[in-house]
């Protein structure tokens, strides 16, 4: 048996949640047929705690993120307005390299947000990669400074 892989399906739950249940159905049923694992806790977590009690929702939403950490990729669904609890988990992806796919694209559904969609995830990553790119940069200028000094830096030999 092959195993398959699984993935985190990210979508809107608050506001309209029968429609946005069935929407996450919906994409789990397009993971599964794609050869899948099909992870969405919000589809069943909310099943047995209450979403607008604060710490049931809380407790949600760390197990959820628990079951991200299992997961190879993560399908957004609603990318280009991605709502806080969505954002959180996008940012956790990003924290542990897991890959990160638009899930519209992913699944071939409204084609014509394709370029909305990039253009916001581009956004999103660079907001949340800018900080440690400074971090890296700024923990290497003494390494680089010392080097430079030490006569390595400008092609000569050591």
């Amino acid at each position: 048996m092959k195993k398959k892989k699984l993935v985190y399906i990210c979508s809107p739950y608050k506001g309209d949640t029968e429609t946005n249940t069935k929407n996450a159905l919906t994409y789990c049923a397009a993971a599964f047929a794609a050869g899948y694992i099909p992870i969405a806790p919000h589809v069943y977590f909310t099943r047995w705690s209450d979403d607008s009690n604060k710490k049931e929702r809380a407790e949600g939403m760390a197990a959820g993120k628990q079951l991200l950490l299992l997961c190879s990729e993560i399908w957004v669904f609603g990318l280009d307005k991605p709502s806080k609890g969505m954002q959180e988990e996008i940012a956790l992806a990003v924290r542990n390299g897991i890959r990160i796919y638009d899930g519209e694209i992913r699944t071939n559904r409204h084609p014509e947000m394709t370029e909305a969609a990039r253009a916001v995830y581009h956004d999103m990553l660079v907001s949340m990669l800018n900080p440690a790119i400074d971090l890296l940069a700024n923990s290497l200028t003494p390494i680089v400074n010392a080097i430079k000094a030490a006569g390595g830096g400008q092609g000569g030999k050591p």
